[in-house]
C-alpha cells in the first residue's frame, strides 16, 4: 500500500522541542511554538509523532520539575 505524495506533503513531524515549547509558557520559544501550531491547524497539516518522543517530552518534563507542564 503507498501513500499519495499529496499526503506525504501534508505531514508535519512533531518533535519533543516543539512539545515542550508549546507546553511550558516560561519556555523562550513559546510564542513562537503556538505560532506555528495555529499556522498549521489553519493549513490542516497532518501532525505526527513517536511514542519515543512523547516519552522524551514526558521525562524532560519530569527533570525540569515543572508544575505548570506536569498539570499541578
Amino acid at each position: 500500500m503507498s501513500i499519495p505524495s499529496s499526503t506525504l506533503s501534508r505531514r508535519v513531524f512533531v518533535d519533543t522541542s516543539a512539545y515542550y515549547a508549546l507546553t511550558d509558557r516560561r519556555e523562550s520559544r513559546h510564542a513562537k511554538a503556538q505560532e506555528i501550531a495555529r499556522r498549521l491547524a489553519n493549513e490542516r497539516r497532518r501532525l505526527f509523532t513517536t511514542n519515543f518522543m512523547v516519552a522524551e517530552t514526558h521525562a524532560l518534563g519530569l527533570a525540569r520539575r515543572s508544575p505548570a507542564y506536569l498539570g499541578w
